[in-house]
């Protein structure tokens, strides 16, 4: 069962358990939609698709209870919960028309997920101003057709519906996280829009080798979307992998593989068309399996500084 609070106001969530099917797709656990002031604590919830969602649709593909909800998403606390999820464990995001906003997620645990946290943008609804502090994500890889890859973080902007401005991503802090995932922690935007302010503070990101590498290994996955080509698709796979974005910050953290061996696997770090980029006392490696390559790619950056 999904537990939905949608349009509403002064909420409080505390205690839950939730265990659905984890074969079983559209078993979401808790969905906060266009509300606003919404505490969620001490929860523990298993679910074929995603565990915690904070969406702010104004219709959502003629859903019942969906109609003109013009209400943005803002002031929502989750803290002290553990998830595990054949999708992601925390999403953010969607096909949003209200904006969504003042975020802020602590002590959370994410284990044996496709997707650790998605913040995705499709539609005109922006997402801003989120904060996640004390965060521990483990991803892998599974068969069968879930959306997400074994990314522990993904975070994306691109065009899901056609005639609507696209909304941005802007205000993102991670701080003392830790992800050891079988995927790139992947940040994409499309032309159409942005990614902006992105900080990650006491880090510790590992890629590991997965036993489905031959099987799924090699892809971006970046579903859904409209953008031809980019749905899931074949790609080198660093430890971090960000595309069309400004004002990304690296501090004090360290970037490392695991057992990896398939020669797809890459850099530590590749950065495409992103304008002011700083990496602060961190340590990266390229991958075992390609050992004479930079740790840091950079292909059209500017204003890129830092110490690692």
């Amino acid at each position: 069962w999904t537990f939905l609070i949608v349009h509403c106001d002064r909420v409080t969530v505390s205690g839950l358990s939730i265990n659905n099917n984890l074969l079983i797709p559209n078993s979401d656990g808790i969905d906060i939609i266009s509300s606003s002031n919404v505490n969620v604590s001490d929860c523990i919830i298993t679910c074929g698709d995603d565990c915690i969602v904070l969406a702010g649709y104004a219709h959502h593909f003629g859903d019942p209870g969906f109609k003109n909800i013009m209400k943005p998403s803002q002031n929502i606390n989750v803290s002290n919960c553990i998830l595990q999820s054949r999708s992601s464990g925390i999403r953010i995001g969607g096909w949003d028309q209200n904006n969504m906003s003042n975020y802020n997620f602590d002590n959370i645990t994410i284990f044996d997920s496709n997707c650790g946290i998605n913040i995705t943008v499709r539609d005109s609804g922006s997402v801003q101003n989120v904060n996640f502090t004390n965060i521990r994500i483990e991803t892998r890889m599974h068969t069968g057709d879930w959306w997400g890859n074994g990314e522990p973080i993904k975070i994306s902007a691109l065009r899901g519906v056609p005639g609507s401005t696209i909304g941005i991503i802007k205000n993102i802090y991670f701080n003392n996280i830790t992800c050891r995932g079988e995927n790139a922690i992947l940040m994409y935007a499309s032309e159409e829009t942005k990614l902006q302010n992105i900080y990650f503070t006491n880090f510790d990101f590992i890629l590991r080798k997965s036993d489905l590498d031959k099987v799924s290994g090699g892809n971006f996955d970046l579903r859904p979307n409209t953008v031809t080509g980019k749905e899931i698709y074949k790609s080198d796979v660093p430890v971090i992998y960000i595309e069309n974005a400004e004002n990304v910050y690296f501090n004090q953290g360290s970037i490392a593989w695991d057992g990896v061996e398939a020669s797809y696997y890459t850099y530590a770090l590749e950065a495409v068309k992103v304008n002011n980029m700083k990496l602060n006392n961190m340590t990266a490696f390229p991958s075992p399996s390609n050992p004479k390559l930079k740790a840091i790619s950079l292909k059209s950056c500017t204003s890129i500084s830092g110490i690692f």
